[in-house]
C-alpha cells in the first residue's frame, strides 16, 4: 500500500512551533504540512501530535501484523480469540481512518 500523504519524517518547526513541516524542523527550506490554531499550548500539542502521525501509523501497522499472528495462533489451537479479534478490528479501523482506505 503506497502512502497518499506527504512522506515523513515530519517535524515541528523549531522557529514557528505551531507549524508542522516535512524538513529538518527549521524554516529554511521547510515545506509546511499544517499550521495550527488555538492557544499557544494547544498549537504546540497539536503540532507534536501531527508530526508524530507517520511514525504512529507505521507502529500501528506493525501492531496489526503481530496481533493478526496472535489471533491466528489462538484460532489454530481451537481457542476463542474474540477480544483480540475486536482489538484487531479497532486497529484496522484506525489505520483505515488515517489512510482513507475502507476498513
Amino acid at each position: 500500500m503506497s502512502a497518499k500523504h506527504t512522506p515523513g519524517p515530519w517535524q515541528v518547526n523549531s522557529n514557528f512551533a505551531s507549524q508542522v513541516c516535512d524538513c529538518d524542523g527549521t524554516s529554511r527550506g521547510c515545506a509546511p504540512i499544517a499550521n495550527m490554531s488555538g492557544t499557544p499550548a494547544e498549537r504546540k500539542a497539536n503540532a507534536r501530535l501531527i508530526a508524530a502521525a507517520p511514525d504512529l501509523l507505521e507502529a500501528l501497522r506493525e501492531v496489526e501484523k503481530h496481533l493478526q499472528s496472535y489471533v491466528d495462533a489462538i484460532e489454530y489451537g481451537g481457542g476463542a480469540a474474540s477480544k483480540s479479534s475486536e482489538r484487531l478490528a479497532s486497529v484496522r479501523a484506525a489505520i483505515a481512518k488515517a489512510t482513507g482506505d475502507a476498513a
